[in-house]
């Protein structure tokens, strides 16, 4: 208590309310998945706690490479998280390019109870995770197959979220009706710590906890905060970055 008075291909990043679009190229050639046309992993994608990530991956097939009539019938694609192969069916999509805003509403409503969902069309495969978090984050992979002839393009997901409390909250020193407290950052969890906002309680009302009136900026340390005399405080900091507040600092003892 205190006592004081990548890319090779790359195409525009589509971004509609909480929905972000990976676009992955894999080239289907001759004999071979043809990595000679140079494919790479593309940029890392980056999604709010609680949103919804879009991967894209489009397939293009040379048929005059490939011989039979149902060659297409012969080109699986799946998708991996972290190496390890998602079990997911897929399911038909409309393929159609007409009204691309409802239809992804339509899409993710049928998400409420899936946490992934593989749709595809033709050339066209798509990986849908709903309420994305923490334990997401990580390389998906995009994998296409055709005999014995296997390619594959990857994507990193990183999921934002709350900073993590702030470290070793104490009172410095305290001079009149001023308390000056200090702490250490914690994670910022994937979006940069924006401000601080340090709290104070009574002794008599342990529950009940009071904003101090102005914030701290992201790249502050301490603060001094103005109390009333004659009361017996305690202090805690919470942090906030884009996606929100985060948890408070263990409570000062001093």
């Amino acid at each position: 208590m205190t006592s004081c008075g990548r890319p090779y291909v790359v195409f525009p990043a589509a971004v509609r309310s909480a929905t972000l679009a990976l676009f992955l190229g894999i080239v289907l050639s001759l004999t071979v998945l043809d990595t000679a046309h140079g494919y790479r992993d593309l940029e890392d994608v980056t999604v709010k706690e609680g949103g919804k990530a879009r991967f894209l991956c489009q397939t293009s097939i040379h048929p005059r490479h490939v011989s039979g009539k149902n060659f297409r019938d012969r080109v699986t694609v799946h998708w991996t998280f972290n190496g390890r192969r998602l079990d997911l069916d897929p399911e038909e999509d409309s393929g159609s390019e007409e009204d691309e805003e409802e239809e992804e509403v339509a899409e993710y409503s049928s998400m409420e109870k899936k946490h992934y969902i593989f749709k595809s069309y033709q050339n066209r495969h798509v990986l849908l995770i709903n309420k994305a978090r923490k334990e997401d984050e990580g390389e998906y992979s995009c994998v296409t197959t055709l005999g014995d002839k296997v390619d594959m393009a990857s994507g990193i997901l990183t999921v934002q979220s709350p900073p993590d409390p702030p470290r070793n909250a104490r009172v410095i020193n305290c001079h009149g009706n001023t308390a000056k407290v200090s702490w250490e950052p914690g994670n910022e969890n994937g979006a940069k710590i924006t401000s601080y906002t340090v709290q104070f309680n009574l002794l008599d009302k342990p529950d009940d906890w009071y904003d101090f009136y102005e914030s701290a900026a992201g790249d502050e340390r301490e603060q001094n905060v103005e109390l009333s005399p004659y009361g017996t405080y305690s202090f805690r900091v919470v942090a906030k970055n884009s996606v929100g507040y985060g948890r408070p600092s263990v409570v000062t003892r001093e």
